[in-house]
């Protein structure tokens, strides 16, 4: 991820890509020691099969999630810092990747799922909608760190991904608990979409917000779709490659099992 070396109030220096790469450094500890501890408790929880299974649904999720967010990531990395519509950007931005996601949502549902046994679980309507929720979810997630980087905010994205492994941790524990008889897929891709929505909802209010005030008077304004569509595609393309890959391997995984 290329951080601009030109904050939204015009500072310059080294200070403000310390900070982010700080915060990006934070947010992936926090990410995978969360995710550490919520499948070890999946797998105290529940047998293997199920949790295989539960695995390969997320990592459907997370495959839409890189597609339909990179491109708009890769722009609004790059745009954000100089646009004079930056709260318009990153509205754009992030309708641009809920209806992306929505649609490769749909795509993997009625493709993928019917062809893989794992995602058996996904057939039905209640999780069909859950699997559609989340592909959103997450996808406008990835937007809203960028966003974040952009805006000279990281923080934002830090206390997302806390919010987000830490709270779904905290669910899975309590069904586990409360309920031992729900099904892995159903709990865990359940808490996954629950947090998703709450924290991606709190960090695009607060990124738009900050980004309104940096932006300047409507007369001085472009077309913010307009602006968002110049994203780099290199940039684009090895974000997908770098990305791709290791969220796509469950799913592979599952599919050939």
């Amino acid at each position: 991820m290329t951080v601009p070396m030109t904050a939204p109030d015009g500072s310059r220096g080294a200070a403000p890509l310390l900070r982010a790469s700080a915060s990006m450094i934070a947010t992936t500890v926090l990410t995978a020691g969360a995710g550490f501890a919520f499948w070890t408790v999946a797998a105290r929880h529940w047998d293997t099969a199920s949790v295989g299974h539960a695995a390969a649904a997320l990592s459907a999720v997370a495959v839409v999630a890189v597609l339909s967010s990179q491109t708009v990531s890769a722009s609004l990395l790059g745009r954000m810092p100089r646009a004079a519509d930056a709260h318009g950007l990153l509205a754009c931005g992030l309708v641009t990747t809920g209806s992306v996601a929505l649609a490769l949502a749909v795509v993997v549902r009625a493709g993928v799922v019917p062809a893989v046994p794992a995602l058996a679980s996904l057939r039905t309507p209640a999780m069909t909608a859950l699997f559609l929720l989340v592909c959103v979810a997450h996808g406008v997630a990835a937007t809203a760190d960028a966003a974040s980087v952009a805006l000279r905010s990281s923080r934002v994205m830090t206390g997302r991904a806390a919010a987000h492994g830490f709270g779904k941790l905290a669910v899975v524990v309590a069904v586990a608990a409360i309920a031992p008889g729900v099904p892995a897929t159903p709990a865990l891709l359940g808490s996954w979409t629950a947090l998703s929505i709450v924290t991606t909802a709190r960090a695009a209010a607060v990124l738009l917000r900050l980004a309104r005030s940096t932006s300047e008077p409507r007369d001085r304004r472009g077309s913010p779709w307009r602006e968002l569509l110049r994203g780099s595609a290199a940039q684009t393309v090895a974000g997908v490659g770098g990305a791709l890959p290791p969220q796509l391997l469950p799913l592979l995984v599952a599919a050939r099992a």
